[in-house]
């Protein structure tokens, strides 16, 4: 089975594909409904890289390990090593439009749903309607973060530290200072 959205971005190919590279960006296109989770620390893209997902789905939690098969300048592509499709693999490509200053992101995607014939007669409307929904949501992250990335050129990234009365936010407490804290 196969499934293909693209949308405009508002900046050139090799801006698309930075975007994508960086550390942080797959963690940032993971829609806020599903519930996924990404195992390891943040990594960019590496060729043969391998990134471990967790998903849970009703009471049940699978694991979902896919691989950087393919890195090229305008193009990368993901293939699931082992997981819950029968066979996935998901073609990114950045191609230039016009004078090259914008490009089109084009998400391909090839995969077999589980259980063969009654995997793909059952579930293949409702993988396609997820990836639907999450392709929609993907676009409109990067069209927005692009967007705002080419309206701000010079901007470069910044270290925000939050800070509270008694130390840093999220700082672990002393024992002596939590026990003086509950004695008021």
């Amino acid at each position: 089975m196969q499934f293909e959205r693209s949308c405009p971005l508002p900046v050139p190919a090799t801006e698309a594909m930075a975007w994508h590279a960086r550390p942080r960006a797959f963690d940032r296109l993971l829609p806020p409904w599903e519930a996924v989770e990404v195992d390891g620390p943040p990594r960019g893209l590496e060729l043969g890289q391998e990134i471990l997902l967790k998903i849970q789905q009703g009471p049940i939690r699978l694991g979902w390990l896919a691989r950087i098969a393919s890195l090229e300048p305008r193009r990368f592509v993901d293939e699931q090593v082992r997981g819950p499709f029968a066979r996935w693999r998901h073609e990114h490509r950045f191609e230039p439009e016009g004078d090259g200053s914008t490009c089109r992101l084009v998400d391909a995607i090839e995969f077999a749903p589980p259980l063969g014939p009654l995997g793909r007669l059952f579930g293949g409307a409702l993988i396609r309607s997820k990836l639907e929904r999450m392709f929609t949501y993907r676009h409109a992250i990067t069209r927005h973060d692009l967007g705002i990335l080419a309206d701000h050129p010079d901007t470069r990234p910044m270290r925000i530290l939050v800070s509270g009365s008694t130390g840093l936010v999220g700082q672990p407490r002393s024992e002596e200072h939590t026990s003086e804290l509950q004695s008021h």
